[in-house]
């Protein structure tokens, strides 16, 4: 991950690894029953870390949002847990975005944006207009959709 491009997510990465490194020591130091009373938060914790490691569609404002919380990892265990209790099937997705405030909504509205401009700017060149440019990969998108459509009617 290019740390300057994505100081929030590089900083949120580094810290969430930290933490379940001392965790994870902390856990094996434990044993039988206390270990078996902690199941459920060892298994959050693994499915934050987890989730985060992997998420690469995690932004950088959600990763600076995680970030205000000071231990992102526990935080994200601790709602994940408390996800888990109460609904049972909500997902990772589902969660953070909830945690989200309307302020936070349009800094990443924001910060989407402006990816979805580098993406598509960077897929048919910086010197094309913007208008164009969307044009064109509104165009290939819509051929994509019905090659697919195509196949799944055996056309």
């Amino acid at each position: 991950m290019n740390k300057s491009k994505h100081p929030h997510k590089a900083l949120l990465i580094e810290q969430i690894e930290r933490k379940y490194g001392a965790f994870k020591e902390n856990m094996v130091q434990l044993g039988g029953e206390a270990l078996y009373e902690l199941a459920p938060t060892i298994a959050a914790v693994h499915d934050a870390y987890t989730y985060i490691k992997s998420a690469e569609h995690l932004t950088e404002g959600y990763a600076a949002h995680l970030i205000k919380h000071g231990n992102p990892l526990h935080f994200l265990a601790d709602k994940w847990k408390q996800e888990l209790t109460e609904f049972g099937d909500e997902d990772f997705d589902d969660m953070l975005f909830q945690l989200m405030s309307d302020s936070d909504y349009e800094e990443l509205e924001d910060d989407a944006v402006a990816a979805l401009v580098d993406e598509i700017l960077g897929k048919y060149g910086d010197d094309m207009s913007l208008d164009t440019a969307t044009n064109l990969e509104v165009i290939a998108l819509t051929k994509e959709l019905f090659k697919r459509l195509d196949k799944e009617d055996g056309i």
